[in-house]
């Protein structure tokens, strides 16, 4: 008899472990949905910077979203590159095959840009200052829109 109760003892604490597993997976899952991306959040972040860098190089986007690989478009379109892999969205980068995909190019060109415009920062100042600028306006979008998401948390709590 004292083998039993103690065997049930043990079932019912493996029980209380299984239940106490399943809560800790459900929490882990609901924050990891949360920071979760989706393919709209992608594809809204990664034209803001393409807006962005049509701005200020004054290049028509459908230049920016060419093959062309002539100067200034081809470094435009790098910076673009560059800009989306250096801020993280909802603390996640922009992936390179998703950034490619929007050009009509594979990751290994945009690591490409990436690294071409972190080489050509370093002893362009001018590009430099313009890049910086992008990053500092793709930054404040980000903060405004993260700012008004959570306003609108904050209302729906409070009806």
């Amino acid at each position: 008899m004292l083998k039993l109760e103690k065997i049930e003892a043990e079932i019912q604490a493996l029980e209380e472990d299984q239940r106490d597993v399943n809560l800790l997976l459900r929490t882990e899952v609901a924050v990891l949905e949360a920071q979760s991306l989706s393919a709209d959040d992608l594809e809204q972040a990664v034209n803001a910077v393409i807006e962005e860098v049509c701005s200020r190089w004054q290049i028509a986007r459908e230049a920016l979203m060419s093959r062309t690989r002539c100067e200034p478009i081809k470094t435009a379109r790098q910076v673009v590159f560059f800009v989306c892999r250096q801020v993280p969205l909802k603390g996640q980068l922009i992936p390179t095959t998703l950034i490619g995909r929007v050009f009509g190019m594979n990751h290994a060109s945009v690591l490409h840009g990436c690294h071409h415009v972190r080489d050509l920062m370093d002893t362009d100042t001018d590009l430099n200052g313009h890049v910086q600028k992008v990053l500092e306006s793709y930054r404040s979008r980000l903060d405004k829109a993260t700012a008004v998401v959570k306003s609108d948390d904050d209302m729906k709590e409070h009806t």
